[in-house]
């Protein structure tokens, strides 16, 4: 899986550790606002924001379904 971070070089791998670490340091303002993980059939998964808020994106290739959410 493929990590891109804004602003940031794309990185392949990613453990949980790193995962969770990235995530966290994100905020709704800044040079790092978002991040997405991406599987090698184009599924993905991305977060912006953080902190007071936040959005969650899902993508599925197969079944062409997207969801999002916000808080």
């Amino acid at each position: 899986m493929r990590l891109e971070i804004e602003q940031k070089p794309p990185l392949d791998d990613v453990d949980e550790k790193q995962l969770r670490a990235i995530i966290a340091s994100l905020r709704s303002y800044g040079p790092s606002s978002y991040a997405s993980l991406t599987d090698g059939q184009g599924n993905y998964l991305q977060v912006a924001g953080g902190g007071v808020t936040c959005m969650l994106e899902k993508r599925d290739v197969v079944s062409g379904r997207h969801f999002r959410g916000y808080k």
